[in-house]
């Protein structure tokens, strides 16, 4: 489909990767992946050369111990940072059956959110307020038991792409779903 951006300037690709009258299936992959994780492993990289640096100016004693703990924590937190890197969003739409969005991130993990189909009241973008500016949302509205305590499900909110990527989204969750656009 093309190159976007997001909402904090990073570069994504949004792809239709299958699309049929029943089944849609959305990529958006993040092009700055390798970026994000050279600028880890130099912050990681750096903090070890610090740490280094300061035992052999101070020298390792047992009294400096929890100086010792407090780069291993630096190093765990920019450790689990590079283990959060986004690799790619993917929403898959089933026209009967249930709308998949899954976020792939490096470390390997993935988070899965389905929704059935008759518990989707509508797809909507939203605009909301962050960081003193205005961002759009694409947000599912859910209606039944099943999603009382959580009645709108925000999607691609890792990559969070801007309005002309969530349009071409939008448009295409609508042609599946025979939504009318109002």
């Amino acid at each position: 489909m093309g190159t976007y951006w997001t909402n904090c300037g990073r570069k994504i690709n949004a792809r239709i990767v299958q699309k049929s009258p029943n089944v849609l299936n959305l990529s958006i992959d993040n092009v700055e992946l390798n970026v994000e994780r050279l600028l880890r492993l130099k912050l990681a990289a750096g903090v070890l050369f610090l740490y280094a640096l300061t035992i052999l100016i101070i020298g390792s004693g047992r009294s400096i111990l929890w100086f010792h703990g407090a780069f291993a924590i630096l190093l765990l937190l920019i450790g689990f940072s590079y283990t959060r890197i986004v690799k790619n969003e993917n929403i898959v739409l089933v026209k009967d059956f249930a709308l998949q969005y899954s976020t792939n991130f490096i470390g390997g993990s993935t988070k899965n959110i389905l929704i059935p189909i008759k518990h989707i009241h509508d797809v909507v973008i939203n605009e909301a307020f962050h960081n003193l500016k205005v961002v759009f949302i694409l947000t599912v509205l859910t209606k039944g038991n099943l999603f009382k305590s959580k009645p709108a499900i925000t999607l691609l909110n890792h990559l969070n792409p801007r309005v002309d990527c969530l349009e071409m989204i939008y448009n295409e969750i609508h042609t599946i779903l025979d939504i009318e656009n109002d």
